[in-house]
């Protein structure tokens, strides 16, 4: 599971594109400062495909008709969770391909399909997992006021 998937997908869906360089700086920033040299030169872009693959998502569900947080028949409210976990498997699915395919082309990596789908599976479970948690955290916290 990576969970990781989960808060980049939430913050570009109710923050807009403008959180892109926050997130790509978090999480290249985090975990430096906790672990010194953690991360590679190859990370950098990886890191910033993946931080890439949730607005190609977007602009994909855009260009087939879907507006976000429009008042029109086809369109994206973010407060539902089916419209995010269909936001969460399409970025998934490019985070999954854009990676792999970049470790291919740079390490020389063998492009597979167990490792693509594993890609794509562990940032699905992550994500819904990170869903599931808030969502029980905030309906107990609700439960409380």
């Amino acid at each position: 599971m990576f969970l990781p998937n989960a808060a980049r997908v939430i913050c570009i869906c109710f923050f807009g594109f403008r959180a892109i360089p926050a997130l790509y700086l978090a999480e290249i920033l985090g975990p430096e400062i906790l672990f010194d040299n953690l991360y590679g030169y190859e990370s950098i872009f990886t890191i910033f495909l993946s931080i890439m693959a949730i607005p190609v998502a977007l602009l994909l569900l855009r260009s087939i008709g879907f507006r976000f947080l429009e008042t029109k028949e086809n369109f994206l409210d973010f407060k539902n969770y089916r419209h995010l976990l269909v936001v969460i498997i399409i970025a998934a699915a490019f985070n999954s391909i854009f990676v792999t395919s970049f470790l291919y082309l740079i390490e020389g990596n063998d492009i597979s399909a167990a490792i693509t789908y594993r890609y794509f599976v562990g940032d699905i479970l992550g994500a819904v997992s990170v869903l599931l948690l808030l969502t029980f955290m905030f309906r107990t916290f609700k439960s409380f006021q």
